[in-house]
C-alpha cells in the first residue's frame, strides 16, 4: 500500500522564488534541498536573467545525491 506524504505541485505564485533570485548576490549559500528546487531555480534564473546564474558568486550545497547529481548535470549558467 502507498501513502504519499507530499504533493509536488506548482506554487501558486513564482513571486517569492523570484524575490530570493534577485537578491542572490546579497546571499553567501544558495543551498538546494530537493531535485524539484534546481528544476525551478534554473528556469527562473534565466528568465530573470541573474548573471551567471543561481549559484554565481555562491558557495552551493545540495541535500541528498540526487540533487548534488541534477545540479551538477545542469547548466546553471
Amino acid at each position: 500500500m502507498e501513502v504519499p506524504t507530499i504533493e509536488i505541485k506548482a506554487p501558486r505564485s513564482y513571486a517569492p522564488l523570484d524575490s530570493a533570485l534577485r537578491k542572490a548576490a546579497d546571499y553567501d549559500w544558495l543551498i538546494l534541498t530537493s531535485v524539484m528546487g534546481g528544476m525551478l531555480c534554473h528556469p527562473a534564473s534565466r528568465e530573470l536573467r541573474i548573471p551567471g546564474g543561481p549559484f554565481a558568486p555562491h558557495a552551493g550545497a545540495a541535500i541528498g545525491p540526487a540533487t548534488r547529481q541534477a545540479i551538477e548535470t545542469t547548466d546553471f549558467r
